[in-house]
């Protein structure tokens, strides 16, 4: 509930989501199950679909 403000600790926690991904959620299975679109998108490139190479993005059609 920290990423809405309303948990209990008096301190200010941020999150950096996408350095939670990196983290722990490498292979993007969440990604994946919800984006079907992008089940043939190698995992390096899951979490930024938007910086794959042009010239890597023939699977994508």
């Amino acid at each position: 509930m920290y990423d809405v403000t309303v948990g209990h600790d008096p301190t200010n926690l941020y999150f950096n989501i996408l350095h939670q991904v990196y983290c722990y959620r490498k292979k993007g299975r969440y990604v994946r199950y919800w984006l079907k679109e992008l089940n043939s998108v190698p995992s390096e490139f899951i979490h930024t679909p938007h910086a794959i190479p042009s010239t890597n993005k023939s699977y994508m059609t």
